[in-house]
């Protein structure tokens, strides 16, 4: 009896202390798999039915599997297919390597072959994307080396998020790109109050001069001057950019006439108005309805011009006169809103 009396008896409130002063640590079934089954999940990456289940099972894989996904970004060739690879940086992502996925982005790649090229260069925009989320100086920096050097979409979208105003003149470079002009106009828009005096400099200056201009240059000035007609607070430009409204290409004229009747004082009306009138037959859809609806816009003041132009078209043409039925259909329009 004395022996029983002097055992440890349990201790209910401590053995409920110690349970909160230690909490079972939970470790999760696939980080205990071997490096074979590891491997087999990153080559599952390829597959198409069970690729996305690789990526959630390689996160749950823990650190284990960064060094095989290191090895399948870093050291894999660049093929005609991106999905595998995209997955990699994704799981990447997930699990926190900003340094590896830095890395990737940092190394220099030369990849001739244009297919090839342009899917790698899918990739790398996936990986400017995953690494913004973290904002850090070395991010900033590695961003910005890019864009000096090769804008991507996904690098613009990155600057643009991050509000990376020393990317500036990179993204308006871009908007001359097809590729990357729409990423590249989003960031600049984040952005307009730094992006405004770029743009203005874009839109006046073509390359490499006004009579030899480069298809790339006009597509940069087009954009750039239709930034400036989307944002707001433009009166100060407006003086800088009236020159333009004498520009050879139809779209720039035309778009400058646009940005005037947005900002100008009413003595310009009429002046401008008159532009837009010049370019009325002008073969392009587009710009049709940007004229169309820019006189009804205005067609108070711009009404009896219209009928002027109406009558010298009757006059002159010799039959169906395409300038001749947008007008008809800008006094429909504007008759039917007085």
């Amino acid at each position: 009896m004395s022996e029983t009396r002097g055992a440890a008896q349990p201790d209910p409130k401590g053995d409920a202390d110690a349970e909160k002063a230690a909490p079972a640590v939970v470790v999760h079934p696939f980080q205990s798999l071997s490096d074979e089954s590891i491997d087999k999940l990153v080559k599952s990456l390829a597959s198409l039915t069970e690729g996305e289940l690789a990526v959630t099972m390689l996160v749950a894989c823990g650190t284990r599997a960064v060094e095989p996904l290191r090895r399948l970004l870093l050291e894999g060739k660049a093929v005609s297919v991106a999905e595998p690879r995209r997955r990699a940086v994704r799981a990447l992502a997930e699990l926190g390597e900003v340094d590896t996925l830095l890395e990737y982005l940092t190394q220099p790649r030369a990849i001739p072959d244009p297919i090839l090229r342009l899917s790698e260069e899918t990739v790398q925009s996936l990986a400017a994307r995953c690494v913004m989320r973290w904002r850090t100086e070395k991010v900033r920096h590695t961003l910005l080396e890019l864009a000096a050097r090769h804008m991507l979409p996904g690098v613009a979208e990155a600057l643009g998020t991050c509000h990376v105003a020393e990317a500036i003149p990179y993204l308006v470079r871009a908007l001359g790109d097809d590729i990357n002009r729409g990423p590249a106009a989003e960031a600049l828009t984040g952005m307009m109050a730094e992006a405004q005096p770029w743009l203005v400099a874009a839109a006046l200056h073509p390359e490499p001069s006004s009579d030899q201009e480069n298809a790339s240059s006009l597509r940069r000035r087009r954009r750039a001057l239709r930034l400036l007609l989307e944002a707001g607070n433009i009166e100060n430009e407006w003086i800088a950019l009236r020159p333009l409204l004498h520009d050879r290409d139809a779209d720039i004229a035309v778009t400058s006439a646009r940005l005037g009747l947005k900002v100008s004082q009413a003595r310009e009306e009429l002046m401008l108005i008159g532009v837009l009138l010049q370019f009325a037959a002008v073969d392009d859809w587009l710009l049709q309805s940007e004229i169309s609806d820019a006189l009804v816009a205005h067609y108070v003041a711009a009404e009896p011009l219209i009928r002027k132009a109406v009558a010298q078209r009757k006059a002159s043409a010799g039959g169906w006169d395409r300038g001749l039925a947008i007008l008809h259909e800008v006094l429909r329009h504007g008759e039917g809103q007085k």
